[in-house]
């Protein structure tokens, strides 16, 4: 007989076959979601940026790409038209704008009134990353195969716990009603369950080198500096540290 935890794990598997579920739950959350992160008196043209802060030097580079490609991901699968038709699609991808040295920081950029609520979904998933699979494996050689070795129902129920962790730990959401909390709970646990075989190499690397995630608002110095149809990330210095909020 299968036991609770798999029956809910089949109900949300059956929630996303239908037209990407997630994204019409993100759409719900996004008024709550800009009212936590962004003050009201934000300007329309504030760039809101995701920041990742990574240690430098001896980058493996197999995860750095496996963590990349994750985010990639989550992207896809909280736009409207899911992940199969983001993948296929030639223009608002992801791209490289510039590499430097130092401190190195990805910066995921979007004008917030277009993507606040996609934005933050991804940067609690991202701070959930680190905590995930802890079960007895801190000494494991590999920690994809023993990733493997544990029953998927009891893999899925620890990690979103740690998911819920991150929700309810974040300073921003401390004023958020539970209901709005509990929502996006289960929406990141969704992503979870799709994503939930190809996480061994992102946690490895989320422990290792990520310092830091975190949301930033910035006003652009010029008009041009962000094209609203083109999704980008820069990778570049943390020098300018004074405009960054916390």
């Amino acid at each position: 007989m299968p036991n609770d935890e798999t029956l809910r794990t089949k109900s949300i598997e059956r929630e996303l076959r239908v037209e990407n579920p997630t994204a019409r739950m993100l759409q719900r959350l996004n008024p709550a979601l800009a009212a936590a992160f962004v003050p009201p008196d934000t300007a329309t043209d504030t760039v809101l940026e995701l920041v990742v802060t990574i240690e430098t030097g001896d980058i493996p580079t197999k995860e750095f790409s496996s963590y990349l490609a994750l985010i990639d991901r989550l992207y896809g699968r909280l736009s409207r038209e899911g992940l199969r038709s983001y993948a296929h699609s030639t223009s608002a991808r992801l791209l490289i704008s510039d590499i430097h040295k130092s401190e190195l920081e990805v910066i995921f950029r979007a004008l917030y009134q277009d993507d606040t609520a996609r934005l933050i979904a991804i940067l609690l998933f991202l701070k959930s990353l680190p905590n995930m699979f802890k079960l007895g494996t801190e000494g494991a050689r590999n920690l994809a195969e023993a990733y493997k070795s544990y029953e998927e129902g009891r893999l899925i129920r620890e990690n979103r716990k740690h998911i819920k962790e991150a929700v309810t730990q974040e300073p921003a959401l401390d004023k958020v009603d539970k209901s709005i909390k509990d929502k996006m709970i289960r929406l990141l646990g969704a992503l979870l369950i799709e994503e939930n075989a190809n996480l061994p190499a992102p946690i490895r690397f989320a422990r290792q080198k990520v310092k830091k995630v975190a949301v930033v608002l910035r006003r652009p110095s010029r008009p041009q500096s962000y094209k609203p149809g083109q999704r980008k990330f820069f990778l570049k210095d943390s020098d300018d540290e004074s405009t960054k909020s916390k």
